[in-house]
């Protein structure tokens, strides 16, 4: 990847949204449906080598989707056909694809003539500090069910801010976690989490049983550096910004640096899309988010976990480390059906439930399976929502209310169910 796009200002657009690193000549190539042979190959020699980004997660029975830089180009045709799988030219040129979704967002601000309705907007991808705005303002606007807590600073110092919405009457209830952007490139899941902010606050009336039933916890950046890069410096970024003594390659995949099963997969390279960190917990966004849950897990405060990435169009559960299914799958799988389901019902989009390891790859010291198995928090899902396939990393800005919408029917009929599961115990 080091060496392969030289870096290009692109000063005709602002700067909120402009990112310096140029694609211009990189490709994606998508390859056939793996079956776990080929899943198995695409893990142990692409998604481990540094040359080569990912565009879509590999997944069993699915296309993944891998970025090239034209240096490297001849080296992923070869990989592909010694293990056997047949790819495609997908994208030809990923700038002009990148380019496009920053012009799209550029041309919705410039609309944006009297600012914000509520500081808030799901017409377009919105920055770090205009989420953080956002969710200070709801806090004031709505201090009856509104709180925030800064539950620490990232490497660089930028908060990493939780909103609590509670309607108070709190043994009763279940407590929800949502977190979104611990992978910086990923832009919709905070539209996502922004969406259940609005929901619940906003939109109170209309959805006031989701506060009679729940105390909301969202941490709407969990990566604020590496969100943050990904809209002034390299769109694509998705690790943290920590150097890497003695490496030119900056930060680790957070969402990979978790006290469970840590380092297992033996990656160690700074350089690689999702190398784990030195060591457990090198990176403070991990470390913070980690104390959090386990705060709020272990005194039985959190009942749900959900953690929102794209993409994929699957609903993920435990675990990422093992192919074992965990003790109440039946609870867990049954929760997955019903929020797949009613989020369907809504326009027919279609996910698959299924555990990380079963239907993606092993995926050692993630987010979902620390808050599973050490802050013992008996529901956790990773959401993998849509992408934007060749239109761009993540949907066009025109797809945003779409996505954000169903997913919120998906959210409700989870925390409905893990409701009614949990008042029987």
């Amino acid at each position: 990847m080091k060496g392969c796009a030289a870096l290009l200002l692109l000063a005709t657009f602002f700067a909120n949204s402009v990112a310096s690193k140029s694609y211009e000549g990189w490709q994606a190539y998508q390859t056939k449906p793996l079956d776990k042979l080929a899943l198995m190959g695409i893990q142990r020699n692409v998604l481990s080598n540094s040359k080569f980004q990912i565009w879509r997660q590999p997944q069993l029975n699915r296309p993944a989707e891998i970025l090239v830089c034209p240096k490297n180009r001849a080296q992923l045709l070869k990989i592909l056909k010694k293990i056997g799988i047949k790819a495609h030219l997908y994208i030809n040129d990923v700038e002009k694809v990148l380019r496009k979704e920053r012009q799209a967002i550029d041309n919705i601000k410039k609309r944006e003539k009297y600012g914000l309705v509520y500081n808030v907007t799901f017409d377009r991808y919105m920055n770090f500090d205009e989420i953080t705005e956002y969710v200070n303002e709801v806090a004031s606007k709505f201090p009856s069910i509104a709180s925030v807590e800064t539950i620490g600073t990232s490497f660089e110092g930028r908060p990493q801010t939780v909103l609590k919405l509670s309607s108070g009457n709190s043994t009763s209830k279940i407590g929800v976690f949502v977190d979104a952007a611990i992978h910086a490139a990923e832009w919709l899941g905070p539209a996502v989490a922004l969406n259940a902010i609005h929901q619940l606050t906003e939109n109170q009336a209309a959805n006031q049983d989701y506060l009679d039933m729940a105390d909301w916890y969202i941490l709407p950046v969990a990566n604020p550096d590496g969100y943050v890069f990904s809209w002034e410096q390299d769109r694509l970024w998705r690790k943290t910004r920590r150097p890497n003594e003695g490496s030119s390659c900056f930060g680790a995949d957070p969402n990979r640096n978790f006290n469970i099963h840590w380092g297992e997969g033996g990656e160690r390279d700074a350089c690689v899309w999702n190398c784990p960190g030195p060591n457990v917990y090198s990176e403070i966004e991990s470390k913070n988010m980690a104390d959090f849950l386990i705060e709020k897990g272990l005194t039985g405060v959190i009942d749900l976990y959900m953690t929102l990435h794209t993409d994929g169009q699957v609903l993920l559960h435990p675990y990422g480390y093992s192919t074992d299914i965990p003790p109440n799958s039946g609870d867990i799988i049954s929760s997955g059906d019903l929020a797949v389901k009613a989020l369907e019902s809504v326009r027919g989009t279609k996910y698959t439930v299924g555990s990380i390891a079963n239907i993606m790859y092993l995926a050692y010291g993630n987010s979902q399976d620390f808050a599973y198995d050490e802050a013992e928090i008996p529901f956790a899902y990773t959401w993998e929502l849509p992408g934007g396939g060749e239109n761009g990393h993540d949907p066009p800005p025109s797809e945003i209310k779409p996505v954000v919408t169903e997913t919120w029917e998906g959210f409700k009929a989870m925390v409905r169910n893990v409701y009614n599961i949990r008042k029987k115990i």
